[in-house]
């Protein structure tokens, strides 16, 4: 295998995983102004696979991002969707965000970056966050990134950082969201950043479901093909026509007569549809 063929590999291999990524994060609400570009990757990336936090991160990079004259240079925004159970405490985020970072330029600046001199201290401080009536509760902080900008200068650069996390309830997704930006906290840049972020906490996305071992059962009808879970204190009658019980409904074409079978956040239904436009549900 020569030079060629190991670069072309590796160039495919990475497209089919941001592809999923991609893909995978098409439900997380970030919008940005228009002109900003993005991506989605996966949690750990491969630059920094001794990050702990895991899941996937959605990118915003302002016009600008990557040009030093610009006074956009190296703005962006990024949210992480994380498991249900990840650690969010300040140590963690700051621990995680460094291991991150030293690793981004550790990939993009090659080995001659010092990242072990790379420092980062967080602080918190009051949230802007409010809860709402799903009843967010939102920690903030901001800090100082101490680096070398890898991509176009290979020059120390303090990157300032806001910082925003929050946990949704039992078995949703937690989140943390960071505005980056060497600016001046009172150039224009900054209010667009936080532009974006309120946007995103006005979305709400703790309403998701997480995929984890725990959602999802690791065969098709659960453990032994049993196809139940007990606890689950469900109610004995609904109605659909007076909305009675009943949290959402879809019309399925056919009978729909098998029990449905739910998987994490996916719902399986059998349905029988007849050549005979007269069929009816026939038990046995």
């Amino acid at each position: 295998m020569n030079i060629k063929t190991i670069c072309l590999f590796t160039v495919l291999s990475t497209l089919v995983s941001f592809l999923s990524a991609e893909e995978k994060g098409a439900d997380i609400p970030l919008e940005a102004p228009a002109g900003w570009g993005g991506e989605t990757i996966d949690l750990p990336p491969g630059f920094a696979p001794g990050m702990k936090l895991q899941g996937l991160e959605k990118i915003r990079f302002a016009p600008g991002m990557f040009k030093p004259e610009s006074e956009n240079f190296f703005s962006y925004v990024f949210v992480f969707r994380l498991g249900p159970e990840q650690d969010l405490s300040l140590k963690t985020v700051e621990s995680e965000i460094l291991v991150y970072y030293r690793g981004l330029a550790k990939a993009v600046g090659g080995e001659g970056i010092e990242t072990g001199k790379f420092t980062l201290g967080l602080e918190k401080v009051k949230s802007s966050g409010r809860k709402g009536k799903k009843q967010i509760a939102v920690s903030a902080s901001s800090g100082v990134l101490d680096w070398i900008e890898p991509f176009r200068t290979k020059k120390p650069q303090k990157l300032r950082l806001e910082i925003h996390t929050w946990k949704g309830k039992p078995g949703k997704f937690s989140y943390l969201f960071c505005c980056a930006s060497p600016a001046a906290v009172e150039k224009p840049i900054w209010k667009e950043m936080r532009g974006v972020r309120v946007k995103f906490l006005k979305a709400r996305p703790a309403a998701g479901s997480a995929e984890s071992s725990a959602a999802n059962w690791p065969s098709f009808r659960g453990k032994d093909a049993a196809g139940v879970a007990d606890g689950q204190d469900l109610p004995d009658e609904w109605n659909a026509e007076k909305g009675q019980n009943i949290r959402w409904k879809k019309r399925i074409p056919g009978l729909a007569h098998s029990s449905p079978v739910i998987w994490g956040d996916r719902l399986f239904v059998t349905s029988a549809i007849s050549s005979k436009a007269d069929a009816s549900f026939k038990p046995g």
